[in-house]
């Protein structure tokens, strides 16, 4: 919001009721339909609540081409932690609506779902509601999930003949969502005493294995499925692939074999555990 909207203040979470989140606009550029509510008298829309200044209702009202300003009013709790109906009180808040709506459902992109995912976690919305928000992206899952298959298999034709690229050579060392991946043997002992929690792989394939975990991590085709909810639940399973393999094999001698055991763990995560929850 801040890169948007400079002056905007963080106020906290805001729940609307009367209305349904909606994607009922096609955006080329998110590569499918874009956020809206929608009246429903059952229902009601999370959403979070920020103060703006002049200028940044004038970015927005640039930026949101095909929206409307609407005011409206929401109840804006107390507690982060507790959506409780009686610890809060209502504001009136203006909100941006698509002018023209659809009339059927534009499915959104997964990376677009995913920014709206992320949010929703970061402010703790009611786990009904997030998983609402996951159930827009049914439509095109098993087309995404083929496509995220083809690419693990892709992967699995380079490493298992040692076709790492050059940019190996200059590979840093993976670090993220408490999974380190080093050849130093004083680096592992320094993290495990400051970051105890942290897991520390240590190979002397550590760039290998790094560029790796670097590529399906940022490869859209494949990380589609992650958000800030299920990071490191991925990470942590390539990790302990990596793992598993170093228990079995501890002379380490194939940054092949770490690789498509790493592989392994990344295919069974982005199939048939995230298939699971659709």
């Amino acid at each position: 919001m801040k890169e948007r909207c400079p002056g905007s203040m963080y106020l906290g979470v805001a729940r609307l009721n009367g209305y349904k989140l909606g994607f009922t606009k096609m955006s080329t550029i998110r590569g499918g339909g874009v956020a809206d509510i929608v009246e429903s008298a059952d229902d009601c829309v999370y959403g979070i609540l920020y103060s703006l200044t002049d200028d940044d209702l004038s970015v927005l009202d640039v930026k949101e081409n095909g929206y409307k300003r609407q005011t409206l009013t929401f109840f804006k709790y107390d507690d982060l932690l507790d959506y409780n109906p009686l610890k809060g009180s209502d504001v009136e808040a203006m909100v941006y609506t698509v002018v023209n709506k659809s009339i059927t459902t534009i499915p959104p992109s997964m990376e677009y779902l995913k920014i709206i995912l992320d949010a929703a976690y970061m402010s703790m919305f009611p786990t009904k509601y997030q998983n609402m928000i996951y159930s827009f992206g049914y439509p095109n899952y098993n087309e995404r999930l083929q496509k995220a298959i083809d690419q693990l298999v892709g992967y699995q034709t380079l490493v298992s003949v040692g076709n790492f690229p050059e940019a190996v050579k200059n590979q840093e060392e993976w670090g993220g969502a408490n999974l380190v991946i080093t050849g130093d043997i004083l680096r592992k002992e320094q993290l495990n005493t400051n970051y105890p929690h942290d897991l520390v792989i240590l190979t002397k394939h550590w760039r290998e294995l790094s560029w790796l975990v670097t590529s399906l991590y940022h490869d859209k085709d494949i990380s589609w499925q992650v958000d800030a909810s299920n990071k490191y639940y991925v990470l942590g399973q390539m990790g302990k692939a990596a793992e598993e393999y170093l228990i079995l094999n501890p002379n380490d001698e194939s940054a092949i074999d770490i690789c498509l055991a790493v592989l392994y763990g990344a295919y069974k995560v982005f199939t048939i555990d995230f298939y699971k929850v659709y």
